[in-house]
């Protein structure tokens, strides 16, 4: 069974970089993904010297920085009013990854099943393409608003290193196709109960996302799949390394702390 990385979403701690990855690796993880849209990691901050600096932080604590994922509130880059500024973020965080090393990002772009951006959103769904094509680093495109179509949608792009965004709360049931499968990049992992106001989050394993199933589909039919654990309640500093364990056994590996 191919090992998929199991890393961690920054985010989930709720707390500024440098104190997420001592968290990270105070909870055993070897892979971290950070949400590039945050103003810390706005590339403009990151001269050679504080790059030659991450780097050196996160070997000290055996830490691999995944990806870089810049989670664009609203439509993401297809904000009417936003977009020229988050393309240039875009294209400057894509950099920034070739230049520490890093072989995925991702984006949230949404907008396509809106009159009003579908035809700003297709365009950008290209340049994110042709960005991810320029710096050779994994792209993953995320849709909050329109997830279910999303692969089919990166397949027409035709793009070979652009990707699907999943995220096991649009479809706590699993049952994704092998071709939608196929087209996944990061899938983020998060587990809770569907409720008619959207999604309740709750620990690991007391949900109702069937992970077995999930996990099982990713290994055979997702070769470049990333999974990511996220926890977006805040008040439980435990509970991304509680997931970990949790998946872990569900993967069949050797039990940690």
């Amino acid at each position: 069974m191919p090992v998929l990385p199991l890393a961690a979403w920054l985010d989930s701690y709720q707390t500024e970089l440098r104190a997420a990855l001592d968290r990270a690796a105070e909870q055993q993880f070897r892979f971290v993904q950070a949400n590039a849209a945050r103003d810390e990691l706005d590339p403009r901050r990151w001269p050679p010297s504080a790059r030659r600096h991450l780097r050196r932080y996160l070997r000290d604590r055996g830490l691999v920085l995944q990806g870089l994922t810049l989670q664009f509130p609203g439509a993401g880059l297809a904000d009417p009013r936003e977009a020229d500024s988050r393309v240039a973020r875009l294209r400057a965080t894509l950099e920034l990854c070739a230049d520490l090393g890093v072989r995925r990002a991702g984006v949230t772009l949404s907008g396509r099943a809106d009159p009003a951006t579908a035809d700003l959103a297709r365009e950008l769904l290209g340049v994110v393409a042709a960005e991810a094509d320029r710096v050779s680093v994994l792209t993953t495109v995320i849709d909050p608003g329109s997830p279910h179509d999303l692969p089919s949608a990166v397949r027409a792009a035709g793009a070979p290193l652009l990707r699907a965004g999943l995220d096991t709360a649009t479809r706590p049931g699993g049952g994704v196709s092998p071709d939608d499968l196929a087209a996944a990049g990061d899938v983020f992992l998060r587990d809770g109960r569907p409720r008619p106001h959207g999604f309740e989050e709750t620990e690991f394993g007391a949900g109702e996302v069937d992970f077995g199933r999930w996990l099982a589909d990713l290994t055979t039919a997702a070769p470049d799949a990333g999974l990511v654990l996220r926890h977006d309640t805040p008040g439980r500093v435990d509970a991304l390394r509680a997931g970990r364990v949790y998946m872990e056994s569900l993967l069949g590996w050797s039990p940690r702390p």
